[in-house]
């Protein structure tokens, strides 16, 4: 890969079914140029290095999480391979697989319901090629639930998902405010 890959780490794999004999690997990295004269430094770090044979299960990517909800979220991801079948597993932030909430899927999305609101849950997607044959787990993929409605000081919605927090503070200064204005009507209305 080239360019700005963002501050993440991103796993890479690189099929060499199709060499044959000895393969060279060679990993460079590069002081850029912005296009206008100025150069920057960037920082490389390549973990995990390993060649070894290609999984026969490839594990899904790309998860993507849309439609986050106090008590909701669904998930999508690209199929690593032809497969038809996904392992889905998702908890409380730290938890251990196997001890999640497990179901699957056989289409790449997947809505998970009964969430708590203000929760970090993390969530896990793994293919099923058939006959026993699966892949690694794909994830953590890590989001927070909002608050819902009444969660914080304040009864207010203003429309799906929306809260309202009214913090102690803010309602001393509105009071404040209020008599500010009473007093400065009492004084107009007096010199009157």
């Amino acid at each position: 890969k080239s360019g700005d890959q963002g501050d993440q780490w991103n796993e890479e794999f690189v099929d060499l079914s199709s060499f044959t004999g000895s393969v060279e690997f060679k990993i460079t990295a590069y002081v850029g140029d912005d296009g206008s004269g100025v150069q920057y430094w960037g920082d490389i770090a390549i973990d995990n290095f390993e060649v070894r044979e290609s999984p026969s299960c490839v594990k899904p990517t790309n998860v993507v999480i849309s439609n986050l909800t106090a008590n909701s979220a669904d998930f999508t991801w690209t199929p690593g391979g032809n497969e038809t079948a996904w392992n889905i597993e998702y908890g409380a932030a730290g938890f251990t697989l196997g001890s999640g909430t497990s179901t699957t899927a056989s289409t790449t999305s997947y809505s998970a319901t009964g969430l708590n609101s203000q929760t970090d849950y993390e969530f896990y997607v793994q293919a099923d090629c058939g006959n026993g044959d699966l892949s690694f787990w794909q994830g953590p993929i890590s989001f927070t639930t909002p608050p819902s409605c009444g969660d914080n000081f304040g009864p207010y919605c203003y429309g799906g998902g929306a809260y309202t927090v009214l913090q102690p503070l803010f309602l001393i200064q509105v009071i404040l405010l209020v008599l500010a204005l009473l007093l400065v009507k009492q004084k107009l209305a007096m010199t009157t």
